[in-house]
């Protein structure tokens, strides 16, 4: 499931950088649809969000606590092997296996495998 994911994102990517149509509706609000569209979930009740790198600004992203307890729903996406986190875009890459290029994740990062 993880190659699919890295290839969604890495499709996404290169769009990103080339699709000026998808950048916008990226930044009108667009984002959970757009990733949708890519094959990409966000867990239900999670917000997306993407930003950029600028040669003026960098995004640090730190992961959520990870001391805090995971709800039902997320405990049965870790044993279902799914992915869970909410990822809003930008930052490395280090910070969630399944984003490639320039594109990390912020938010409540983890993942959890079968």
């Amino acid at each position: 499931m993880q190659n699919i994911q890295k290839e969604q994102w890495s499709e996404l990517l290169d769009r990103f950088h080339e699709d000026e149509s998808l950048r916008a509706r990226i930044d009108g609000g667009e984002t959970p649809e757009v990733l949708r569209e890519f094959g990409i979930s966000i867990p239900e009740g999670m917000e997306a969000r993407v930003v950029e790198d600028t040669d003026d600004v960098t995004h640090v992203i730190f992961p959520s606590d990870p001391n805090q307890l995971l709800s039902d729903e997320n405990l049965t996406a870790v044993v279902g092997g799914e992915t869970v986190s909410s990822a809003a875009c930008a930052g490395t890459v280090g910070s969630f296996p399944s984003c490639v290029g320039s594109l990390g994740c912020a938010g409540s990062v983890g993942t959890a495998s079968a």
